[in-house]
């Protein structure tokens, strides 16, 4: 009895038909092509780089796999410097051959693609190995012997044992090699200006004597030459490796500026025997304001305070006017940071001075309000990460706050019930939030720089991680605040988290340092200055009244 097609079970029915071997050739096909598409976006891996010591200009052999068959936006990254697109000279999948660049340091080699970020491995710029002297290059020269440990994080503790450093540390500095800047020519190796010094903001120094420095890693350090310079010289350098941290800074768009401001003093009613102190903000150095040059008129009596100029008037008289005017030259970067949230240390060091002052209340962080410390608890919950903490208030005070440039309550507590506040309530509430959550954080002070050349008085802030740095935030400005012409972000929220153009000019970072000179002399302050400041003016003698007016910073030119 035959058996019709119909009558065969359907498995068979489907391998006696005809489309069944190109159908099935197909499907494997395209398994196939899964397999070695998923296979295909594993991250880059390094397996050598050659050579390991290396000359800038000479070529740089990157071997490994992954890396993709050709360029396509990928990159390699060269102890933070990111070659020119003309730089590479070839790129295959497991082979790229890049010019190393001019201006690297030493540090490590990463290969980055759309799969993601490679494993690191260390270059060295044989132009940074020290050379090892047996002494100072000169009597009485500071000479650096050792450094213990010779490799950690930003705020790693480590100590210079040497001879020379002197005494007390006076002007003496501790210099680190900076991050490096993006599409920027710097300056010769031999020059100062191309070190970061530690900061006494930052509580850097520890420790001082003619034969031992202990200090912390300073902010934007990055791998490679370190070196003592005080009153009697530079010392030899020692190199020293920033280790892999929580994310990275850049700094990029190089802006110069030339500006000028001061304070005048008139209508003045006094008789002999009398003084008059003016504590004028410096503009603030650091790595983001650097190459700095100045014309100060008349000179300080004092400029021992860090940030911060004392001038003595001394003997005003009813007809006399007197000007006391600054005027810099300097260059200002915008910061870019990117940070991996799971590699954020949860534990500060809590016996460094930077973590008590920047997490305590003071007179214009009032931390310790129940108010403050009520919305803290509740915002945070029990969250430890201080990276995540930061963003999930960063993000309640953009949703409590309207901004308005002229609020009707300037109480910061008073603020918070109206929701509504300027660049100040926006600064001050969030830096008093995150330091209630145990967040070391600083209120910044200085201006906008907007339209022609136009300036306003403004207030950001910025947050620390451990072994990561500072994190720059304008909650205003990500919230909606304009000035006239000024860069567009496409989404000011995100931007203004961790990130800072190069039209904020900085005049303090936290509370610049007064103190009253004579007992019996009168103080006064002034209100929502460019600076964080208790004291700005002191009389002491015979004088029964004055004005003054402390003029804003006016930009003379940009570039």
């Amino acid at each position: 009895m035959d058996n019709t097609e119909q009558d065969f079970p359907f498995f068979k029915r489907i391998i006696k038909n005809k489309a069944f071997i190109p159908v099935t050739f197909f499907l494997i096909i395209i398994l196939l092509f899964g397999f070695t598409s998923r296979f295909s976006e594993r991250s880059p891996v390094i397996e050598m780089i050659t050579p390991e010591i290396g000359n800038p200009g000479d070529v740089l052999l990157v071997t490994g796999t992954n890396f993709g068959d050709s360029r396509n936006g990928g990159e390699v990254i060269i102890a933070g410097y990111r070659p020119t697109t003309s730089s590479y000279i070839e790129w295959t999948d497991r082979r790229i051959s890049v010019r190393i660049p001019q201006d690297v340091g030493s540090g490590m080699v990463f290969v980055s693609n759309r799969t993601g970020k490679s494993n690191g491995v260390l270059f060295t710029n044989r132009q940074h190995i020290p050379i090892i002297l047996e002494g100072p290059a000169e009597p009485g020269q500071p000479y650096i012997q050792e450094i213990t440990p010779s490799q950690g994080s930003v705020g790693t503790l480590v100590t210079l044992e040497g001879m020379n450093f002197g005494l007390e540390r006076g002007t003496g500095k501790v210099y680190f090699t900076p991050i490096p800047v993006s599409n920027d020519v710097r300056r010769s190796e031999d020059t100062l200006q191309n070190y970061i010094a530690a900061r006494e903001c930052d509580y850097d120094y520890v420790f001082w004597s003619d034969t031992e420095i202990k200090i912390h890693v300073p902010d934007g350090s990055t791998s490679g030459n370190l070196l003592v310079a005080n009153d009697w010289g530079v010392s030899n350098t020692v190199y020293f490796e920033v280790t892999e941290q929580a994310g990275i800074k850049l700094l990029n768009n190089r802006r110069g500026y030339q500006i000028q401001y001061g304070v005048q003093v008139f209508n003045v009613r006094a008789q002999p025997g009398n003084s008059l102190f003016l504590w004028v903000p410096e503009l603030c150095e650091g790595l983001e304001q650097t190459n700095t040059e100045m014309i100060r008129e008349p000179e300080p009596y004092w400029n021992t305070f860090p940030s911060i100029l004392v001038y003595r008037l001394n003997d005003l008289t009813d007809a006399g006017r007197y000007t006391v005017s600054h005027t810099y030259w300097f260059d200002r970067y915008g910061v870019e940071t990117k940070i991996n949230s799971g590699k954020v240390e949860n534990e500060y060091d809590k016996n460094r001075k930077l973590y008590t002052v920047f997490t305590s209340p003071d007179q214009f962080i009032p931390s310790d309000h129940p108010v403050i410390q009520d919305i803290s608890r509740s915002v945070t919950g029990r969250e430890r990460n201080p990276y995540l903490k930061a963003k999930s208030l960063f993000s309640y005070v953009l949703r409590r706050y309207s901004y308005n440039p002229s609020p009707q309550e300037n109480g910061v507590i008073e603020s918070i019930e109206a929701r509504e506040g300027n660049s100040y309530h926006y600064a001050v509430v969030l830096c008093a939030l995150l330091r209630s959550a145990g967040v070391p954080s600083r209120p910044m002070a200085g201006y906008l720089v907007y339209d022609n050349k136009r300036t306003v008085r403004h207030y950001w802030l910025e947050f620390y991680l451990e072994n990561f740095g500072w994190v720059p935030l304008d909650p205003a400005l990500a919230d909606g605040a304009r000035f006239g012409t000024f860069p567009e972000v496409e989404v000011p929220e995100e931007y203004y988290f961790g990130n800072m153009d190069d039209q904020h000019v900085i005049f303090s970072r936290g509370i610049l340092p007064t103190t009253k000179i004579t007992p019996r002399g009168v103080v006064f302050s002034k209100s929502r200055m460019y600076s964080f400041q208790e004291i700005h003016e002191e009389s002491t003698g015979n004088i029964e009244s004055y004005n003054s007016i402390w003029q804003d910073m006016s930009v003379i030119d940009w570039w």
